[in-house]
């Protein structure tokens, strides 16, 4: 049986009004995306601040940024020789890198990327290196190189090429050493300033041959700052010699030789510092009560297991962590070396434990499994 006429046309009739219905609302919505593109890429809206405060400390935006709270470049400026003063009155660091990571925002969300701008992460790129700060220091050199490669001022660049070569190396990254060696041959060429660099690649050269001696050697030899770069992982390598000074040297070896070779200061160890502990990993001794830490105090002797050539000479010294817990320091005064140690409270009770040798900060645990 045919469709009737009617039919047809109702259907063509509906067929053209879904038709339109979708091109309506395919207009409608690319009018609407054309019109937020055309916002977000006006001109106009680039972010200018009217903030004219000199110091601001740095809060995490959590919006958008609020033209009142953020200060123009002028004010910016103006800002930075400011906080750069009263930190050097006050050498107060928390003061000093909350006010330039808040300078650093500001330039940001403004887009200012110019000679201005590398000033301030140079800036703060150095100070973090001289306070310790790792993580402040990786992003502002991460940028200090991004502006260089915009066209910046590029008067501070081998020194912040010797710093991208020192800690590319130290960390490992083959392929941006390569890199960076790259522009410092470039860079030498057309600067003919190699004095400090050319000590950088020594100590450089020295760490991929793994020579120790000569490493040590040549880092009481570098620039401050590079130096503050290297002491990023200079205990990695302090514990490789001193394991080796440690087998050389069995059963013990003089101080002296250790602050020496590994160019320690001579007021970067005042004292090695052994904690005993019985079997917490924590390195405390705990007592079941606050009359018993008392007892265990007052009777608290320490005895070396196998008596060597030089023994060397104890002090102890107890910290009380809380009521029922002794945290115990055992100083060897001269030498040190690998030895058990045990620690005695009374007749019945006897702990003891391989000494772990802590120099400047650092932990080399059980030496004589190694």
């Amino acid at each position: 049986m045919q469709p009737s006429l009617s039919s047809k046309d109702s259907e063509s009739e509906e067929r053209k009004r879904l038709e339109q219905r979708q091109n309506r609302f395919a207009k409608e919505s690319t009018t609407e995306i054309n019109k937020s593109t055309k916002s977000v890429n006006k001109p106009n809206d680039i972010l200018i601040g009217t903030c004219e405060k000199l110091e601001k400390n740095y809060l995490r935006l959590t919006s958008a940024p609020n033209p009142p709270t953020i200060r123009p470049l002028a004010i910016l400026e103006q800002a930075f020789p400011f906080v750069l003063n009263k930190y050097q009155l006050n050498n107060d660091w928390s003061y000093i890198s909350s006010q330039l990571k808040s300078i650093r925002q500001d330039l940001i969300v403004q887009s200012i990327r110019n000679d201005f701008a590398l000033l301030v992460y140079e800036e703060n790129a150095r100070l973090a290196l001289e306070m310790g700060d790792r993580d402040q220091f990786v992003q502002c050199q991460t940028q200090v190189e991004t502006l260089y490669d915009s066209g910046c001022n590029r008067t501070h660049l081998m020194e912040f090429l010797s710093y991208r070569l020192l800690y590319s190396l130290l960390l490992g990254d083959c392929q941006r050493v390569s890199r960076t060696l790259i522009d410092i041959h470039a860079e030498k060429i057309s600067s003919r300033k190699s004095n400090e660099i050319d000590i950088v690649l020594d100590f450089c050269s020295s760490l991929r041959r793994k020579n120790y001696t000569q490493l040590f050697i040549l880092y009481k030899s570098l620039p401050r700052r590079a130096r503050c770069v290297v002491d990023f992982f200079i205990d990695i390598y302090r514990k490789q010699m001193i394991q080796i000074f440690i087998w050389g040297f069995t059963p013990t070896l003089p101080i002296d030789i250790v602050t020496n070779r590994l160019a320690y200061n001579s007021n970067e160890i005042y004292k090695f510092e052994l904690e005993l502990n019985s079997t917490e990993k924590e390195r405390i001794f705990h007592c079941s009560s606050p009359v018993e830490l008392h007892k265990q105090r007052a009777k608290l002797t320490v005895s070396i297991e196998k008596p060597i050539v030089t023994p060397p000479v104890f002090q102890l010294q107890t910290e009380q962590v809380n009521s029922t817990t002794i945290r115990i320091h055992v100083i060897p005064n001269g030498y040190i070396g690998v030895n058990r140690i045990h620690c005695h409270w009374d007749d019945k009770e006897n702990y003891a434990q391989v000494v772990d040798l802590i120099i400047g900060g650092f932990l080399i645990p059980n030496l004589m499994n190694l």
